[in-house]
């Protein structure tokens, strides 16, 4: 489990990554979205469980846990067969941007196991 101080950390690297390209960008650099709206905000800690529970080399099977745990409980998701405007709109981060997130946290979490812990 991360520390709150290290999922801000890994918030920050997805966020690098992700906002530049975000469809949810406004043209002078900000956001449309606040912190209680930003997917990548509202779910890292399940996303992050996700990336350590899911080791595959198939995305659809990250696709399949993220469908299942995170838009299953999302408050976008209007129906109960999982149908989202957001997502089939374009709007959801998560969708449009999964596997780079998948990436990211990986290489986060790999980075956390590979550091000695003091003793």
């Amino acid at each position: 489990m991360l520390s709150m101080q290290e999922l801000k950390e890994l918030e920050q690297k997805v966020k690098d990554v992700i906002c530049p390209v975000c469809t949810e960008r406004r043209p002078d650099g900000t956001c449309e979205l606040t912190e209680q709206e930003c997917p990548i905000s509202v779910h890292l800690p399940r996303l992050v469980q996700i990336v350590s529970s899911v080791h595959s080399n198939r995305m659809e099977d990250y696709v399949q846990k993220v469908r299942d745990d995170v838009c299953s409980i999302c408050r976008t998701t209007l129906s109960p067969r999982g149908q989202c405007n957001w997502r089939a709109e374009g709007h959801c981060a998560l969708d449009a941007y999964l596997l780079p997130i998948v990436e990211v946290i990986d290489d986060f979490l790999v980075g956390k196991a590979s550091i000695p812990s003091p003793k």
